[in-house]
């Protein structure tokens, strides 16, 4: 059987729409695609893409920053081809990747934009 490691903190860094540090580690929520913050994959030619639009970016994080505010758990699903922990997390009795989905502010991982 396999165990799912479980982190659990209160009110989290958030680093973008789908990043979160939680007792020192970053973590990324399963399952969703969220508009990438300005950076090295948002120059040039890239800042075009729907997925740099800096003000979606901002409000993205912000959203999940306040659905953050209280104690989250995390349990690891699996680690992505960069060994990245990949986590479904709950706040309150949210989940994090279903909400920000229902609220517009990600899209299902890997859908077209």
């Amino acid at each position: 059987f396999t165990v799912a490691i479980i982190l659990s903190c209160i009110a989290p860094s958030v680093h973008d729409g789908k990043t979160l540090q939680c007792r020192g580690q970053r973590v990324w929520l399963d399952g969703i695609d969220v508009p990438e913050m300005s950076g090295p994959r948002c120059k040039g030619g890239r800042r075009a893409r729907t997925d740099c639009h800096q003000g979606r970016a901002v409000a993205s994080r912000d959203y999940l920053q306040f659905l953050t505010r209280g104690e989250v758990r995390c349990a690891v699903l699996s680690r992505d081809a960069y060994g990245r922990a990949l986590v479904r997390c709950m706040s309150e009795g949210v989940d994090l990747s279903e909400e920000m989905l229902r609220a517009g502010m990600a899209q299902p991982y890997g859908e077209a934009r």
